[in-house]
Protein backbone atom coordinates (compact mmCIF):
# COMPACT_ATOMS: atom_id res chain seq x y z
CA UNK A 1 0.00 0.00 0.00
CA UNK A 2 2.87 2.33 0.84
CA UNK A 3 4.44 1.79 -2.64
CA UNK A 4 1.09 2.21 -4.40
CA UNK A 5 0.42 5.49 -2.58
CA UNK A 6 3.87 6.70 -3.48
CA UNK A 7 3.44 5.82 -7.19
CA UNK A 8 0.07 7.60 -7.32
CA UNK A 9 1.49 10.69 -5.68
CA UNK A 10 4.45 10.77 -8.12
CA UNK A 11 2.15 10.40 -11.14
CA UNK A 12 -0.02 13.28 -9.95
CA UNK A 13 3.07 15.37 -9.42
CA UNK A 14 4.40 14.61 -12.91
CA UNK A 15 1.09 15.63 -14.43
CA UNK A 16 1.20 18.92 -12.55
CA UNK A 17 4.76 19.42 -13.70
CA UNK A 18 3.85 18.80 -17.32
CA UNK A 19 0.95 21.23 -17.42
CA UNK A 20 2.26 23.77 -14.89
CA UNK A 21 4.08 26.99 -15.71
CA UNK A 22 7.85 27.21 -15.74
CA UNK A 23 8.98 29.24 -12.75
CA UNK A 24 11.18 31.87 -14.30
CA UNK A 25 9.81 34.77 -12.24
CA UNK A 26 8.72 35.07 -8.59
CA UNK A 27 5.09 34.33 -7.80
CA UNK A 28 3.52 37.73 -7.25
CA UNK A 29 0.40 39.10 -5.64
CA UNK A 30 -0.43 42.44 -4.07
CA UNK A 31 1.05 41.55 -0.68
CA UNK A 32 4.07 39.36 -1.37
CA UNK A 33 6.53 38.10 -3.99
CA UNK A 34 8.07 34.66 -3.52
CA UNK A 35 10.86 33.02 -5.52
CA UNK A 36 11.23 29.25 -5.03
CA UNK A 37 14.27 27.01 -5.41
CA UNK A 38 13.93 24.76 -8.47
CA UNK A 39 15.83 21.76 -7.07
CA UNK A 40 14.34 21.17 -3.64
CA UNK A 41 11.59 22.68 -1.42
CA UNK A 42 13.06 26.00 -0.36
CA UNK A 43 12.43 29.73 -0.67
CA UNK A 44 15.19 31.66 -2.48
CA UNK A 45 13.65 35.08 -1.99
CA UNK A 46 10.60 36.59 -0.33
CA UNK A 47 9.32 40.14 -0.46
CA UNK A 48 6.56 41.25 1.91
CA UNK A 49 4.84 44.55 1.22
CA UNK A 50 2.71 47.11 2.92
CA UNK A 51 0.36 47.88 1.24
CA UNK A 52 0.80 46.73 -2.40
CA UNK A 53 3.73 45.04 -4.13
CA UNK A 54 2.37 45.87 -7.59
CA UNK A 55 2.46 49.57 -6.85
CA UNK A 56 4.93 51.61 -4.82
CA UNK A 57 4.48 50.14 -1.34
CA UNK A 58 4.64 52.26 1.77
CA UNK A 59 7.17 49.76 3.06
CA UNK A 60 8.66 46.48 1.88
CA UNK A 61 10.97 43.86 3.33
CA UNK A 62 13.12 41.60 1.18
CA UNK A 63 14.63 38.28 2.16
CA UNK A 64 17.32 36.97 -0.16
CA UNK A 65 18.85 33.57 0.46
CA UNK A 66 22.17 34.16 2.21
CA UNK A 67 23.71 30.68 2.52
CA UNK A 68 21.16 29.62 5.16
CA UNK A 69 17.75 28.95 3.64
CA UNK A 70 14.71 30.40 5.32
CA UNK A 71 13.06 26.99 5.74
CA UNK A 72 15.17 23.83 5.68
CA UNK A 73 13.76 20.30 5.54
CA UNK A 74 16.00 17.94 7.53
CA UNK A 75 16.15 14.17 7.86
CA UNK A 76 18.21 12.62 10.65
CA UNK A 77 19.62 16.05 11.46
CA UNK A 78 20.90 16.70 7.93
CA UNK A 79 19.43 18.99 5.23
CA UNK A 80 17.39 17.21 2.59
CA UNK A 81 19.58 17.01 -0.56
CA UNK A 82 17.11 15.12 -2.72
CA UNK A 83 16.05 16.52 -6.07
CA UNK A 84 12.46 17.44 -6.90
CA UNK A 85 10.40 18.51 -9.88
CA UNK A 86 8.78 21.92 -9.46
CA UNK A 87 5.59 22.99 -11.18
CA UNK A 88 3.47 26.09 -10.72
CA UNK A 89 -0.01 27.16 -11.61
CA UNK A 90 -2.22 30.18 -11.16
CA UNK A 91 -5.90 30.20 -10.31
CA UNK A 92 -8.49 32.71 -9.15
CA UNK A 93 -7.43 32.46 -5.50
CA UNK A 94 -3.66 32.75 -6.03
CA UNK A 95 -0.66 30.62 -6.96
CA UNK A 96 0.37 27.03 -6.30
CA UNK A 97 3.94 25.71 -6.32
CA UNK A 98 4.25 21.92 -6.18
CA UNK A 99 7.41 19.90 -5.45
CA UNK A 100 7.45 16.17 -6.23
CA UNK A 101 10.42 13.95 -5.58
CA UNK A 102 12.12 12.46 -8.65
CA UNK A 103 12.00 8.71 -9.27
CA UNK A 104 15.61 8.00 -8.42
CA UNK A 105 15.69 10.05 -5.23
CA UNK A 106 15.25 8.71 -1.72
CA UNK A 107 13.63 10.86 0.94
CA UNK A 108 10.96 10.63 3.60
CA UNK A 109 9.55 13.88 2.19
CA UNK A 110 7.68 12.88 -0.95
CA UNK A 111 6.23 16.23 -1.86
CA UNK A 112 5.58 19.78 -0.73
CA UNK A 113 2.82 22.11 -1.95
CA UNK A 114 2.92 25.88 -1.38
CA UNK A 115 -0.23 27.96 -1.91
CA UNK A 116 -0.13 31.76 -2.09
CA UNK A 117 -3.41 33.51 -1.42
CA UNK A 118 -4.47 36.72 -3.13
CA UNK A 119 -6.52 37.71 -0.08
CA UNK A 120 -3.82 37.93 2.60
CA UNK A 121 -0.12 37.41 3.32
CA UNK A 122 -0.50 33.73 4.13
CA UNK A 123 1.61 31.01 2.58
CA UNK A 124 -0.01 27.58 3.00
CA UNK A 125 2.51 24.73 3.09
CA UNK A 126 1.47 21.07 2.85
CA UNK A 127 4.12 18.39 3.41
CA UNK A 128 3.68 14.73 2.35
CA UNK A 129 5.98 12.28 4.10
CA UNK A 130 6.21 8.64 5.17
CA UNK A 131 8.64 9.19 8.05
CA UNK A 132 9.60 11.77 10.68
CA UNK A 133 11.42 14.92 9.60
CA UNK A 134 12.53 18.27 10.97
CA UNK A 135 11.71 21.80 9.87
CA UNK A 136 14.52 24.25 10.57
CA UNK A 137 13.72 27.98 10.49
CA UNK A 138 16.54 30.51 10.07
CA UNK A 139 15.08 33.99 10.49
CA UNK A 140 18.28 35.96 11.06
CA UNK A 141 18.17 37.86 7.78
CA UNK A 142 14.47 38.15 7.10
CA UNK A 143 13.30 40.88 9.47
CA UNK A 144 14.75 44.41 9.26
CA UNK A 145 16.59 45.85 12.24
CA UNK A 146 16.08 49.35 13.59
CA UNK A 147 19.22 51.36 14.31
CA UNK A 148 18.21 54.06 16.79
CA UNK A 149 20.57 55.33 19.49
CA UNK A 150 19.79 56.24 23.10
CA UNK A 151 16.44 55.57 24.68
CA UNK A 152 14.91 55.30 21.22
CA UNK A 153 16.90 52.09 20.89
CA UNK A 154 14.13 50.24 22.70
CA UNK A 155 12.66 49.77 19.21
CA UNK A 156 15.80 47.99 18.02
CA UNK A 157 16.11 44.25 17.83
CA UNK A 158 14.15 41.18 16.80
CA UNK A 159 12.98 38.42 19.13
CA UNK A 160 11.57 34.90 18.86
CA UNK A 161 7.98 34.63 20.03
CA UNK A 162 5.27 32.09 20.77
CA UNK A 163 1.67 33.27 20.52
CA UNK A 164 -1.58 31.92 21.89
CA UNK A 165 -5.02 33.43 22.33
CA UNK A 166 -4.02 35.00 25.66
CA UNK A 167 -0.48 36.35 25.32
CA UNK A 168 2.83 36.60 23.51
CA UNK A 169 5.84 35.08 25.22
CA UNK A 170 9.46 34.30 24.47
CA UNK A 171 9.98 31.19 22.38
CA UNK A 172 13.12 30.41 24.40
CA UNK A 173 10.95 29.42 27.37
CA UNK A 174 9.26 26.74 25.23
CA UNK A 175 12.45 25.04 24.12
CA UNK A 176 12.33 21.25 23.97
CA UNK A 177 8.70 20.96 25.07
CA UNK A 178 5.27 20.55 23.62
CA UNK A 179 2.95 23.47 24.38
CA UNK A 180 -0.70 22.71 23.74
CA UNK A 181 -1.74 26.37 23.96
CA UNK A 182 0.76 27.73 21.43
CA UNK A 183 -0.78 28.58 18.06
CA UNK A 184 1.96 30.52 16.26
CA UNK A 185 5.77 30.43 16.42
CA UNK A 186 8.27 32.77 14.86
CA UNK A 187 9.96 36.12 15.22
CA UNK A 188 8.94 39.76 15.25
CA UNK A 189 10.64 43.10 14.91
CA UNK A 190 9.14 46.53 15.43
CA UNK A 191 6.94 46.53 12.31
CA UNK A 192 7.27 43.03 10.82
CA UNK A 193 6.77 39.43 11.82
CA UNK A 194 7.40 35.94 10.46
CA UNK A 195 5.17 33.26 11.98
CA UNK A 196 4.23 29.62 11.39
CA UNK A 197 1.10 27.82 12.47
CA UNK A 198 -0.07 24.23 12.23
CA UNK A 199 -3.34 22.52 13.08
CA UNK A 200 -1.27 19.98 14.98
CA UNK A 201 1.38 22.31 16.42
CA UNK A 202 0.66 21.09 19.95
CA UNK A 203 2.06 17.64 19.05
CA UNK A 204 5.19 19.08 17.46
CA UNK A 205 8.34 19.31 19.53
CA UNK A 206 10.07 22.71 19.56
CA UNK A 207 13.80 22.16 19.56
CA UNK A 208 17.12 23.99 19.05
CA UNK A 209 15.81 27.44 19.92
CA UNK A 210 18.56 30.03 19.38
CA UNK A 211 17.65 33.62 20.23
CA UNK A 212 20.88 35.07 18.90
CA UNK A 213 20.59 33.44 15.48
CA UNK A 214 16.78 33.71 15.45
CA UNK A 215 16.43 30.05 14.62
CA UNK A 216 14.40 27.10 15.87
CA UNK A 217 13.53 23.56 14.82
CA UNK A 218 10.20 21.72 14.68
CA UNK A 219 10.38 17.93 14.98
CA UNK A 220 7.44 16.48 13.03
CA UNK A 221 6.33 12.87 13.41
CA UNK A 222 4.84 10.80 10.58
CA UNK A 223 3.28 7.36 10.34
CA UNK A 224 4.52 4.59 8.06
CA UNK A 225 1.97 5.52 5.44
CA UNK A 226 2.22 8.81 3.63
CA UNK A 227 1.07 11.52 6.03
CA UNK A 228 -0.14 15.00 5.24
CA UNK A 229 1.02 17.90 7.42
CA UNK A 230 -0.40 21.35 6.90
CA UNK A 231 1.28 24.58 7.95
CA UNK A 232 0.40 28.24 7.55
CA UNK A 233 3.14 30.86 7.30
CA UNK A 234 2.65 34.59 7.72
CA UNK A 235 5.35 37.04 6.69
CA UNK A 236 4.12 40.60 6.81
CA UNK A 237 3.53 43.75 8.82
CA UNK A 238 2.31 43.91 12.40
CA UNK A 239 -0.72 45.90 11.31
CA UNK A 240 -4.19 45.14 12.59
CA UNK A 241 -6.19 45.20 9.35
CA UNK A 242 -3.72 42.78 7.73
CA UNK A 243 -3.13 40.33 10.59
CA UNK A 244 -6.87 40.07 11.32
CA UNK A 245 -7.36 38.53 7.87
CA UNK A 246 -4.98 35.75 8.96
CA UNK A 247 -6.08 34.95 12.52
CA UNK A 248 -7.71 36.82 15.44
CA UNK A 249 -4.96 35.36 17.67
CA UNK A 250 -2.37 37.56 15.97
CA UNK A 251 -4.01 40.60 17.56
CA UNK A 252 -1.93 39.59 20.60
CA UNK A 253 1.06 41.04 18.73
CA UNK A 254 -0.37 44.53 19.09
CA UNK A 255 1.15 46.31 22.11
CA UNK A 256 2.13 42.91 23.53
CA UNK A 257 4.50 44.37 26.13
CA UNK A 258 1.63 46.06 28.01
CA UNK A 259 -0.98 44.83 30.47
CA UNK A 260 -4.36 43.82 29.02
CA UNK A 261 -6.20 46.83 30.47
CA UNK A 262 -3.58 49.18 29.04
CA UNK A 263 -3.85 47.49 25.65
CA UNK A 264 -7.56 48.36 25.65
CA UNK A 265 -6.61 52.03 26.04
CA UNK A 266 -4.11 51.58 23.18
CA UNK A 267 -6.90 50.19 21.02
CA UNK A 268 -9.06 53.25 21.77
CA UNK A 269 -6.17 55.59 20.91
CA UNK A 270 -5.51 53.57 17.74
CA UNK A 271 -9.12 54.01 16.62
CA UNK A 272 -8.91 57.73 17.34
CA UNK A 273 -5.65 58.03 15.39
CA UNK A 274 -7.10 56.17 12.39
CA UNK A 275 -10.10 58.50 12.51
CA UNK A 276 -7.77 61.50 12.49
CA UNK A 277 -5.87 59.96 9.57
CA UNK A 278 -9.09 59.41 7.63
CA UNK A 279 -9.91 63.10 8.01
CA UNK A 280 -6.51 64.64 7.30
CA UNK A 281 -5.01 62.06 4.96
CA UNK A 282 -1.58 63.04 6.28
CA UNK A 283 0.17 61.16 9.13
CA UNK A 284 1.91 64.29 10.47
CA UNK A 285 -1.29 66.32 10.55
CA UNK A 286 -3.05 63.32 12.07
CA UNK A 287 -0.59 63.34 14.98
CA UNK A 288 -1.30 67.02 15.59
CA UNK A 289 -5.02 66.37 15.32
CA UNK A 290 -4.63 63.43 17.72
CA UNK A 291 -2.81 65.64 20.26
CA UNK A 292 -5.65 68.17 20.17
CA UNK A 293 -8.29 65.43 20.41
CA UNK A 294 -6.64 63.68 23.36
CA UNK A 295 -6.13 67.01 25.11
CA UNK A 296 -9.83 67.75 24.69
CA UNK A 297 -10.91 64.29 25.89
CA UNK A 298 -8.57 64.50 28.88
CA UNK A 299 -9.83 67.92 29.91
CA UNK A 300 -11.89 66.54 32.86
CA UNK A 301 -8.88 64.61 34.19
CA UNK A 302 -6.60 67.59 33.58
CA UNK A 303 -8.96 69.86 35.46
CA UNK A 304 -8.98 67.48 38.43
CA UNK A 305 -5.19 67.27 38.37
CA UNK A 306 -4.85 71.05 38.23
CA UNK A 307 -7.38 71.44 41.07
CA UNK A 308 -5.47 68.99 43.25
CA UNK A 309 -2.18 70.71 42.47
CA UNK A 310 -3.70 74.07 43.37
CA UNK A 311 -4.87 72.62 46.71
CA UNK A 312 -1.36 71.31 47.35
CA UNK A 313 0.13 74.71 46.49
CA UNK A 314 -2.33 76.46 48.79
CA UNK A 315 -1.53 74.13 51.69
CA UNK A 316 2.19 74.37 51.03
CA UNK A 317 2.06 78.19 50.89
CA UNK A 318 0.32 78.26 54.28
CA UNK A 319 2.34 75.62 56.11
CA UNK A 320 5.85 76.17 54.74
CA UNK A 321 6.48 79.50 56.59
CA UNK A 322 5.39 77.84 59.84
CA UNK A 323 7.75 74.92 59.21
CA UNK A 324 10.57 77.37 58.52
CA UNK A 325 9.82 79.15 61.81
CA UNK A 326 9.90 75.86 63.72
CA UNK A 327 13.24 74.94 62.13
CA UNK A 328 14.67 78.31 63.27
CA UNK A 329 13.64 77.73 66.88
CA UNK A 330 14.19 73.98 67.20
CA UNK A 331 16.39 71.26 65.79
CA UNK A 332 16.59 67.48 65.65
CA UNK A 333 13.85 65.41 67.28
CA UNK A 334 12.21 68.46 68.86
CA UNK A 335 11.75 70.10 65.45
CA UNK A 336 10.31 66.91 63.96
CA UNK A 337 7.85 66.60 66.85
CA UNK A 338 6.69 70.22 66.45
CA UNK A 339 6.19 69.77 62.69
CA UNK A 340 4.20 66.56 63.15
CA UNK A 341 2.01 68.28 65.73
CA UNK A 342 1.48 71.12 63.26
CA UNK A 343 0.23 68.66 60.64
CA UNK A 344 -1.98 66.85 63.16
CA UNK A 345 -3.54 70.00 64.67
CA UNK A 346 -4.53 71.24 61.22
CA UNK A 347 -5.69 67.86 59.85
CA UNK A 348 -3.01 67.86 57.17
CA UNK A 349 -1.29 64.68 56.06
CA UNK A 350 2.53 64.87 56.01
CA UNK A 351 2.23 63.33 52.56
CA UNK A 352 -0.20 65.91 51.19
CA UNK A 353 2.13 66.76 48.26
CA UNK A 354 1.49 63.29 46.80
CA UNK A 355 -2.01 64.44 45.92
CA UNK A 356 -0.57 66.74 43.25
CA UNK A 357 1.54 63.89 41.89
CA UNK A 358 -1.47 61.56 41.85
CA UNK A 359 -3.32 64.05 39.70
CA UNK A 360 -0.58 63.66 37.11
CA UNK A 361 -0.32 59.87 37.47
CA UNK A 362 -3.96 59.28 36.51
CA UNK A 363 -3.07 60.63 33.06
CA UNK A 364 0.05 58.50 32.62
CA UNK A 365 -1.75 55.42 31.15
CA UNK A 366 -3.09 57.65 28.36
CA UNK A 367 0.39 58.96 27.57
CA UNK A 368 1.83 55.43 27.55
CA UNK A 369 -0.94 54.24 25.25
CA UNK A 370 -0.43 57.14 22.82
CA UNK A 371 3.30 56.55 22.66
CA UNK A 372 2.89 52.80 22.12
CA UNK A 373 0.40 53.37 19.31
CA UNK A 374 2.62 55.91 17.56
CA UNK A 375 5.79 53.92 18.25
CA UNK A 376 4.45 50.68 16.76
CA UNK A 377 2.38 52.10 13.91
CA UNK A 378 3.72 51.06 10.52
CA UNK A 379 1.49 53.79 9.07
CA UNK A 380 4.20 56.28 10.11
CA UNK A 381 7.09 54.32 8.55
CA UNK A 382 8.66 56.24 5.69
CA UNK A 383 6.13 59.07 5.99
CA UNK A 384 7.44 62.64 5.86
CA UNK A 385 6.09 65.80 7.46
CA UNK A 386 7.57 69.29 7.12
CA UNK A 387 11.34 68.80 7.66
CA UNK A 388 10.86 65.27 9.03
CA UNK A 389 11.77 62.59 6.48
CA UNK A 390 10.46 59.60 8.44
CA UNK A 391 7.97 59.92 11.31
CA UNK A 392 8.96 56.48 12.62
CA UNK A 393 12.57 57.61 13.24
CA UNK A 394 14.29 60.60 14.89
CA UNK A 395 13.95 63.69 12.69
CA UNK A 396 17.74 63.82 12.00
CA UNK A 397 17.56 67.53 11.23
CA UNK A 398 21.34 67.98 11.02
CA UNK A 399 24.08 65.42 10.46
CA UNK A 400 27.04 65.91 12.78
CA UNK A 401 30.67 65.41 11.70
CA UNK A 402 31.09 63.15 14.73
CA UNK A 403 29.10 60.75 16.87
CA UNK A 404 28.09 61.53 20.43
CA UNK A 405 27.83 58.49 22.70
CA UNK A 406 24.20 57.60 23.43
CA UNK A 407 22.91 60.47 21.25
CA UNK A 408 24.22 59.33 17.87
CA UNK A 409 25.58 61.30 14.91
CA UNK A 410 22.53 63.48 14.19
CA UNK A 411 21.09 66.53 15.86
CA UNK A 412 17.34 66.24 16.23
CA UNK A 413 15.42 69.50 16.17
CA UNK A 414 12.04 68.43 17.55
CA UNK A 415 13.35 67.49 21.03
CA UNK A 416 15.00 70.94 21.20
CA UNK A 417 11.74 72.66 20.21
CA UNK A 418 9.87 70.57 22.78
CA UNK A 419 12.38 71.59 25.47
CA UNK A 420 12.18 75.29 24.57
CA UNK A 421 8.39 75.18 24.91
CA UNK A 422 8.74 73.47 28.30
CA UNK A 423 11.27 76.09 29.48
CA UNK A 424 8.99 78.93 28.37
CA UNK A 425 6.18 77.27 30.31
CA UNK A 426 8.44 77.06 33.37
CA UNK A 427 9.50 80.71 33.14
CA UNK A 428 5.92 81.91 32.72
CA UNK A 429 4.57 79.59 35.42
CA UNK A 430 2.58 81.41 38.07
CA UNK A 431 0.32 80.30 40.89
CA UNK A 432 -1.80 82.54 43.12
CA UNK A 433 -0.59 80.68 46.20
CA UNK A 434 3.11 80.37 45.38
CA UNK A 435 5.57 83.19 45.80
CA UNK A 436 9.26 83.61 46.49
CA UNK A 437 11.20 80.43 47.19
CA UNK A 438 8.15 78.20 46.72
CA UNK A 439 7.60 79.55 43.19
CA UNK A 440 11.30 79.23 42.37
CA UNK A 441 11.27 75.66 43.70
CA UNK A 442 8.33 74.76 41.47
CA UNK A 443 10.02 76.36 38.45
CA UNK A 444 13.21 74.46 39.23
CA UNK A 445 11.26 71.20 39.07
CA UNK A 446 9.99 72.19 35.63
CA UNK A 447 13.53 73.01 34.47
CA UNK A 448 14.77 69.61 35.64
CA UNK A 449 11.82 67.90 33.95
CA UNK A 450 12.59 69.74 30.69
CA UNK A 451 16.21 68.53 30.80
CA UNK A 452 15.20 64.94 31.57
CA UNK A 453 12.61 64.86 28.78
CA UNK A 454 15.17 66.27 26.34
CA UNK A 455 17.55 63.39 27.11
CA UNK A 456 14.74 60.83 27.09
CA UNK A 457 13.08 61.98 23.87
CA UNK A 458 16.17 63.00 21.90
CA UNK A 459 16.36 59.72 19.95
CA UNK A 460 12.69 58.80 20.14
CA UNK A 461 10.76 58.43 16.86
CA UNK A 462 9.84 61.89 15.61
CA UNK A 463 6.11 61.06 15.46
CA UNK A 464 6.08 60.57 19.23
CA UNK A 465 8.12 63.73 19.87
CA UNK A 466 5.83 65.68 17.52
CA UNK A 467 2.84 64.58 19.58
CA UNK A 468 4.45 65.61 22.88
CA UNK A 469 5.65 68.93 21.42
CA UNK A 470 2.13 69.73 20.25
CA UNK A 471 0.70 68.75 23.65
CA UNK A 472 3.18 71.02 25.45
CA UNK A 473 2.40 73.87 23.07
CA UNK A 474 -1.33 73.53 23.77
CA UNK A 475 -0.66 73.60 27.51
CA UNK A 476 1.56 76.68 27.15
CA UNK A 477 -1.06 78.56 25.12
CA UNK A 478 -3.71 77.60 27.66
CA UNK A 479 -1.55 78.92 30.54
CA UNK A 480 -0.84 82.19 28.71
CA UNK A 481 -4.55 82.72 28.02
CA UNK A 482 -5.43 82.05 31.67
CA UNK A 483 -2.65 84.38 32.82
CA UNK A 484 -3.83 87.14 30.49
CA UNK A 485 -7.42 86.73 31.69
CA UNK A 486 -6.38 86.96 35.34
CA UNK A 487 -4.48 90.20 34.69
CA UNK A 488 -7.34 91.80 32.80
Amino acid sequence: MKKIALVVFILIGLANYQYGMSLEQPLVNTLQNIDFNKEHPAIKGWQACFRNCNEKPLMAVDFVNNQNELITFEEDGEPNQSLYNLSTEENDSGYIATYNIRDNQASSIKGVVFKISNENSLLDMTVYSDDSYDLMFNLKNILPQENISGFGGLYNGTRLVAINSQKVESLVSLSNIKDEETEWLGARSRFWTFLINSDDLSSTVIDDVNEENLSFRLKVSSADAISKHQFRIYFGPVERSQIETVSPTLNQLMYSALWDWLRLICRAIEILFLWCLSITGNPGLSILFLAVSVKFLLYPLTSIAEKWQSQVNKTQAWIQPKINEINKQYSGEAANTKILNLYRDNNISPFFTIKGLFGFLIQVPIFIAVFDVLGESILLAGQSFLFIEDLSKPDQWLELPFAIPFFGSYFNFLPLLMTIITLVSAISYRDQYLTGDLLKGQQLKLYIMAALFFILFFTFPSGMVLYWTCTNLIQLLKSLVIKKSSLA
